[in-house]
């Protein structure tokens, strides 16, 4: 992996990417890992996740991934809990996840208003 700042270093740090197994969060990935963080792929789809880390690690760079839902405290717990275990205490966060239904508001359901807030 060829770093996209020289100067800047995560060299060996934990760095938390929530909603990391694509899109944007799956680019940010990409970089703090290409800038020599250990990245920790959180996402709700954690088939997608062990393939974005699996992705990372074959280009060279230091990933792993946790389950998490952003909507449940014992996820959050959990998955920090894994995280913590596997690399040590965190040195960063990007807090990327979210949820879209790609409908006007009006047309949303209650069940789905209540998955996002």
């Amino acid at each position: 992996m060829t770093k996209p700042l020289p100067d800047f270093s995560l060299d060996g740090r934990p760095v938390i990417v929530t909603g990391g197994a694509m899109g944007i969060g799956l680019g940010i990935a990409e970089v703090l890992a290409e800038a020599g963080a250990t990245v920790i792929i959180a996402d709700l789809a954690e088939d997608k996740a062990a393939e974005a880390a699996a992705n990372i690690r074959a280009n060279g760079g230091n990933a792993d991934h946790v389950a998490l839902d952003l909507g449940s405290e014992e996820s959050i717990v959990t998955a920090c809990a894994e995280a913590k275990a596997r690399h040590g205490t965190p040195w960063g966060l990007v807090n990327n996840a979210g949820l879209q239904n790609r409908e006007l508001l009006s047309d949303g359901t209650a069940d789905f208003w209540e998955l996002t807030h």
